[in-house]
């Protein structure tokens, strides 16, 4: 599963250089989407982690 937690991982690191390029930009909503794209990437690469699971789908 380790290999899960660093797919997650990975895909939240491309969407913060993202975000750091937006905000060079000054381009702050897209920054925020950006943002919020890494923060659940990074959650699922703990719940990955922790339960050894593929993390499920978010939905609002």
């Amino acid at each position: 599963m380790l290999d899960k937690v660093e797919y997650w991982l990975d895909l939240a690191d491309e969407d913060l250089l993202t975000a750091k390029a937006l905000f060079a930009k000054e381009r702050f909503l897209h920054m925020g989407f950006f943002c919020h794209l890494l923060v659940e990437k990074a959650l699922k690469a703990v719940v990955a982690s922790v339960t050894s699971e593929i993390p499920p789908k978010i939905t609002i």
